[in-house]
Parts: structure tokens; C-alpha cells; sequence
């Protein structure tokens, strides 16, 4: 699916490639989440083809207008310049995603984490163990009406994150994206 973006827009937009606090597949959610802010018109051609992950429900891909809705947004956009990584973010999204898996819980309610001195914008996926998964599902935003998650991903105004995808106790994995 990366064959859609040349060698310079891949490395671009791989701006945690060196963190080594980040682990493989969280390096790649900024990957995946930088060509969708940089090369929008190149990434509605993944979005178009992507096919859902086999022997997985893909429930978020069942309503076909939040994937309209999305390929209609990246077509209209202008390039925004990529995330970096912020590790006061990581720590955050590291807590979140440890308690809240270890309890089984879903949510933005944080348990015994530490918030930031400063606002910062999340986003949470369950059940899904690789970045192009997860950052598929959080652009989508099936059943999600404010289509905040998608809202939040593409939003130029974001310069830095934080992720962390730990084990979840009901779901298997969740991921938190906190910028």
C-alpha cells in the first residue's frame, strides 16, 4: 500500500524513524498518519483499496459514507505539515493505554495517569494491532458523528504526538494517540 508515495514522501513523513522509546508499529502510526497530513490526493488512494483486515469484523467499514466522507475530505485538502514525536505525550498515552487496557476499559477517562500541564487532544482504537489498521479506523470514524478522531489527525494546528499501543484486556490491543 506505500507504493502509492515515492522513496522522498515516505521518508518525509517518517518522523519517529529514530525514537528509540517507540516501538516498531508505533513509529509507523506517525508513518501512516504524516503521508495522510502531507500527501492527502495520494492517501484517498489507499483509503479506496483498502480492504479491511482478514478475519476481523471491519465493522468500521460497513458504513460506506464515513469512508465517502473521508475520501470527499482528503480530496479537498491542501498538504499539512507532519507530527513529530513529543515523549511528555508518549508517557501520557503510555499510562493511559497500560491502565486501561490491564482494567478492560474504554474511554478517555484516565485511572492513576498524570495529565499534562497542557491541552493536548486524544484518540483511542480498540482491537487493532497494526498502525495502517488503526490509523485507517480512527480517519474513518464509523459512527463516530463529530468525526473528532479524524478531526484531530488532520488538523494542522497539531505538531506533536505521543502513541502507545499496549494489550487490552476485552479487546486484545488499543492504541493511544495523544497530540
Amino acid at each position: 500500500s506505500l507504493n502509492l508515495f515515492t522513496s522522498a514522501q515516505i521518508e518525509a513523513a517518517n518522523t519517529a524513524n529514530e525514537v528509540a522509546y517507540l516501538s516498531k508499529e508505533e513509529k509507523k502510526v506517525f508513518l501512516i498518519i504524516n503521508l495522510a497530513r502531507m500527501n492527502p490526493q495520494s492517501f484517498n488512494e489507499l483509503i479506496i483499496n483498502y480492504k479491511g483486515i482478514p478475519n476481523y469484523s471491519n465493522s468500521f467499514l460497513t458504513n460506506r459514507k464515513y469512508v465517502r466522507s473521508l475520501s470527499k475530505k482528503l480530496l479537498a485538502m491542501d498538504a499539512v505539515p507532519p507530527v513529530y514525536p513529543n515523549k511528555d505525550l508518549w508517557l501520557l498515552a503510555k499510562c493511559h493505554a497500560i491502565k486501561s487496557g490491564k482494567k478492560g476499559l474504554l474511554g478517555h477517562q484516565r485511572f492513576g495517569c498524570q495529565e499534562l500541564d497542557f491541552n493536548q487532544s486524544e484518540c483511542c482504537s480498540y482491537g487493532l494491532q497494526f498502525a495502517i489498521d488503526i490509523v485507517i479506523q480512527l480517519l474513518i470514524d464509523h459512527n463516530i458523528d463529530d468525526l473528532g478522531h479524524r478531526k484531530i489527525i488532520l488538523d494542522p494546528r497539531q505538531n506533536f504526538l505521543g502513541v502507545s499501543i499496549k494489550e487490552h484486556r476485552e479487546y486484545r490491543y488499543n492504541a493511544v494517540l495523544d497530540f
